[in-house]
């Protein structure tokens, strides 16, 4: 008892000494509680924010924990040592009627009983764009572009005692924007505790943690007529001169995670022959928007033999008054092979009212 509760307190302490890090205000703007967040549109890399598998975008990101898949290294590295052997996991998803494509793939390794490890890859790349400046806001050059985000992390999961488990990531970070570059690097930090009261798991994370960035880049210098526009005479020995322009600093997109989930039916909740369900909710912070409380139904039927059928349901409320992703549904299905081989498929819906709907799938192997 007395190593579980000092688990639980390094837990809360670790936590808890980044919570500062989420109070960022740029002095340039007005508080006003009543509007939210005075941070909108402060920080970078946002393609971190955006759910990296079909689970969690129909769940809406209220659970954090029991994803069986290698995507938990995404969403909960600490989550990694539950797997047994080898896990594969890959999501492509088309954004914003296909002006962006995203990719992520996750691999997890168990070395032993209580260590884990894994490495991501996350991308996401624009179709061609036409090139834009100062001087040709129009993009009459003819010239293109393309937009493109790319994170690559490794991390590992460590199990001390049967119930609590740790886990840690580090990943590189960058951004291109035709010829304007930015890279950072940030830091993932999640635990995860089983109590045996209907198999309910708690869980907290760290995402994105790490330094301001800056872009760099030819695409930020400009050749530029010093000559004062009210001068009566044209004076020609006057050259343009090259100068750069200022860029500010920009912070991660940090981001906190407390849920809980339960297992109401089962074994230990109403027992429903051949039936697994799973209530679970979670409490989001980052640091350019104020929190969000997600809450999410996943249900399992396992009578038929080595496959097994997933239904899920979640909502998102208390966000900013703007954000109308409230919502997903999703199934998905888990089918036992030969080997004690897995193949998990899943596929997310998620409506929007001003852009078009999300569609995610996700593929997974466990070997």
């Amino acid at each position: 008892m007395i190593k579980r509760c000092k688990y639980i307190f390094l837990t809360i302490l670790i936590i808890s000494l980044f919570v500062p890090s989420m109070a960022y205000e740029d002095p340039g703007f007005d508080q006003d509680a009543s509007k939210g967040t005075n941070n909108r549109g402060q920080a970078g890399y946002l393609f971190l924010l955006r759910p990296t598998n079909a689970r969690q975008m129909a769940l809406q990101e209220s659970d954090k924990s029991g994803c069986n898949s290698a995507m938990m290294m995404f969403d909960n590295v600490a989550e990694i040592i539950e797997l047994d052997g080898l896990s594969l996991a890959y999501t492509r998803q088309q954004l914003y009627d296909s002006l962006l494509m995203m990719n992520n793939f996750a691999i997890t390794n168990k070395l032993s009983k209580r260590f884990a490890i894994g490495v991501t890859i996350r991308q996401m790349n624009s179709e061609e764009m036409k090139v834009t400046t100062l001087n040709d806001p129009d993009g009459e050059s003819g010239l293109t572009y393309t937009y493109q985000d790319l994170a690559i992390g490794a991390g590992f999961a460590y199990r001390p005692t049967t119930r609590f488990s740790i886990g840690a990531k580090l990943k590189l970070i960058s951004e291109s924007i035709h010829t304007a570059q930015s890279t950072s690097f940030g830091f993932d930090v999640s635990t995860l505790y089983r109590l045996d009261f209907l198999n309910s798991k708690l869980s907290a994370g760290l995402e994105n943690y790490g330094p301001e960035s800056d872009f760099s880049g030819s695409g930020l210098w400009n050749l530029t007529d010093l000559t004062p526009e009210n001068q009566d005479v044209e004076d020609t020995t006057d050259v343009n001169r090259k100068t750069q322009l200022l860029v500010d600093e920009f912070p991660l997109p940090t981001k906190i995670h407390v849920g809980f989930s339960s297992e109401i039916i089962g074994e230990k909740g109403f027992n429903v022959k051949d039936s697994v369900g799973r209530l679970s909710a979670t409490l989001l912070k980052t640091n350019d928007q104020f929190e969000s409380f997600s809450f999410g139904f996943e249900y399992k039927y396992q009578g038929l033999n080595r496959l097994e059928l997933v239904g899920r349901a979640g909502a998102k409320y208390h966000q900013e008054s703007d954000y109308n992703t409230g919502m997903g549904i999703g199934f998905g299905l888990n089918y036992e092979m030969q080997n004690d081989s897995n193949l998990n498929i899943s596929y997310a819906y998620s409506p929007h009212e001003d852009l078009d709907s999300s569609h995610l799938m996700t593929i997974g192997f466990l070997f």
